[in-house]
């Protein structure tokens, strides 16, 4: 019996600092639209991250294809390069084998030379002949001595 009136009393204090918890009416709507206004809120913040989310895929997808390209556009650069290479050394060589293969055009002034002594004692004034310059000389197709 005296555990039952132990649990009456008990009970009672409960309910007196549950009842003095509870708002006034005044309060209860005003926390009401307190929650009205985090529910609007929370629901225009989860539109503005969905936005998000589907802006970052398309800025992703966007990336991806900008980044694939650089991909390509290095690798074009880097043939292109080995291709410049090549062509530099195929150039080398050309120019190489060209220099080694140029006849070795002997000093011709002293043609010159002897041919107007030659017209000399042929009874010719050499000083009425012009001379005779290399530059005058025959030259072969390719334009060499």
């Amino acid at each position: 019996m005296l555990a039952g009136a132990l649990l009456t009393v008990w009970i009672q204090s409960q309910m007196k600092q549950s009842s003095s918890r509870l708002p006034a009416p005044e309060e209860n709507s005003a926390i009401s639209m307190d929650n009205k206004n985090r529910d609007t809120k929370v629901g225009e913040l989860e539109i503005v991250i969905a936005d998000l989310t589907a802006r970052q895929g398309e800025l992703q997808s966007k990336f991806n294809e900008a980044q694939d390209a650089l991909e390509k556009s290095n690798q074009e650069c880097a043939r292109r390069k080995m291709k410049t290479e090549e062509l530099l050394t195929q150039v080398d060589k050309l120019m190489t084998e060209l220099k080694s293969s140029e006849p070795k055009c002997e000093n011709t002034d002293h043609i010159s030379t002897n041919l107007q002594t030659e017209l000399a004692t042929e009874g010719s004034n050499p000083a009425d002949q012009p001379p005779i310059l290399p530059s005058a000389m025959p030259r072969d197709a390719t334009g060499l001595c």
